[in-house]
């Protein structure tokens, strides 16, 4: 059966007709999600256009090296919107996250799941259905090589389901084609009266200005985060992150 075609007149009609019906959607889904959730932090509130994190993000976080901090700083900045309810979702292949570290620092054990898939396609089909689901306030995945399609395929998920997808990605990923709202540059600097002290460059962000630089510390009590001081005394960074159990054979991605 061949498809008869539509006078351009009513093509014009049916396409402003789809336009309207768009912008009523949008708008629709920026009342709904336009609650922005603190993330503890004042200095960090104000470097994000909404001034906390809102539903249907997704963010990078790059390494300056292993270990540097990034996922401690990413969950101790996610504990607000993981507090409104729904699942914090790990994904782990390599089983080497510490999951009493996430709980000290504030998170309902009852509520995080470590997801250890089997291999990259796995995973990624894991993160695909975590991100769409409603249940769900937060995903982070260490990711090494990401594709266009699959990264716009996390991205799509993080909008549909409303999620917060972190993605801790290496240094040599910046630069790269992204689908991403926001990404950070996590670098570690001296530790401070025995707290752990992170310099975050904002290198992209949506609906914000890129460039800008805060250097934040993590209290090794609280896991509360905080604007640095510069009168601290500072000491040299240790070797073993702070998100890492005592065992010598496991330790923090």
């Amino acid at each position: 059966m061949l498809a008869v075609p539509v006078p351009i007149a009513d093509r014009q009609v049916l396409l402003q007709t789809l336009q309207q019906q768009v912008r009523q959607l949008e708008k629709s889904r920026t009342v709904e999600d336009s609650h922005a959730y603190s993330t503890g932090c004042m200095a960090f509130d104000r470097l994000l256009p909404a001034g906390g994190w809102q539903r249907g993000t997704l963010a990078e976080w790059f390494n300056a090296r292993s270990g540097s901090g990034a996922l401690t700083l990413a969950l101790a900045l996610s504990r607000q919107a993981a507090k409104s309810g729904g699942l914090v979702i790990i994904s782990d292949p390599r089983r080497q996250f510490y999951a009493p570290a996430a709980v000290a620092l504030g998170f309902d054990p009852g509520r995080l799941v470590i997801m250890q898939p089997p291999n990259p396609a796995e995973e990624l089909w894991a993160l695909d259905q975590a991100l769409r689901c409603e249940g769900v306030a937060l995903v982070w995945a260490s990711l090494g090589k990401l594709g266009d399609h699959d990264f716009r395929r996390l991205q799509l998920a993080t909008e549909a389901g409303g999620t917060l997808g972190f993605l801790g990605r290496p240094a040599r990923a910046r630069g790269q084609p992204a689908w991403s709202d926001m990404q950070f540059f996590v670098e570690p600097q001296a530790v401070a009266a025995g707290n752990r002290r992170l310099r975050v460059e904002v290198v992209r962000l949506r609906g914000g200005v890129a460039g800008a630089c805060v250097t934040l510390e993590i209290d090794d009590v609280t896991g509360q985060v905080r604007e640095a001081s510069e009168c601290h005394e500072t000491h040299p960074v240790p070797q073993v992150p702070r998100l890492a159990p005592a065992a010598p054979h496991r330790r923090q991605a």
